[in-house]
């Protein structure tokens, strides 16, 4: 690094102002900054002066179509979008990846009932009033739409083989401590 920012004799600029059109910043300089009074010494070299107008011009073309191409991507990104929004204590199914990953897994997990919409992007979702309330995006939501919606958490008693009553909030829970338990 030191021999490629070193000014040489014969040519009078350093290999990295002949190679990339300007001086590398050092680790130092983009920590403490270029000392006071510093001014890059011009090229005699015209070829040196061609390569910094070229990369120039290059950089600023880059930039312009950087943000044309960004725009674009935008707009095809919007056509398709669906605006989505769920009213509260409405239930809806949740995106959760490792259910995807499993044989035979779909990924879509719940039925959660929507606690609040904190912004137009982000609701507070929870299973069931025994689990924690999670903070979810609105990508990772779709409706809940079956042919019994619940529309209130319904608690149902079920007895397990200990004699002990356990309360679970949905039929599905239900169903699944029987066919464990054998109960059925």
């Amino acid at each position: 690094m030191a021999y490629r920012a070193t000014q040489h004799a014969s040519t009078k600029c350093s290999p990295n102002l002949l190679m990339f059109g300007h001086e590398l910043r050092c680790p130092i300089d983009v920590m403490f900054g270029l000392p006071e009074g510093y001014e890059s010494t011009p090229c005699p070299i015209p070829y040196v002066e061609w390569v910094q107008e070229a990369l120039r011009n290059a950089f600023q073309l880059a930039h312009t179509q950087s943000g044309l191409s960004a725009n674009r991507q935008k707009e095809n990104y919007d056509k398709n979008l669906k605006i989505r929004s769920f009213d509260e204590n409405s239930f809806v199914w949740r995106w959760y990846p490792p259910e995807a990953n499993k044989k035979l897994g779909l990924g879509w997990t719940g039925p959660y009932k929507v606690i609040k919409e904190i912004t137009d992007l982000t609701y507070r979702i929870q299973k069931d009033t025994s689990t924690k309330q999670l903070v979810v995006h609105v990508d990772h939501l779709k409706p809940y739409k079956a042919a019994h919606t619940p529309t209130v958490q319904e608690q149902i008693v079920t007895y397990t083989p200990h004699e002990n009553v356990q309360t679970l909030t949905t039929p599905v829970n239900a169903l699944v401590v029987l066919l464990n338990h054998g109960n059925y």
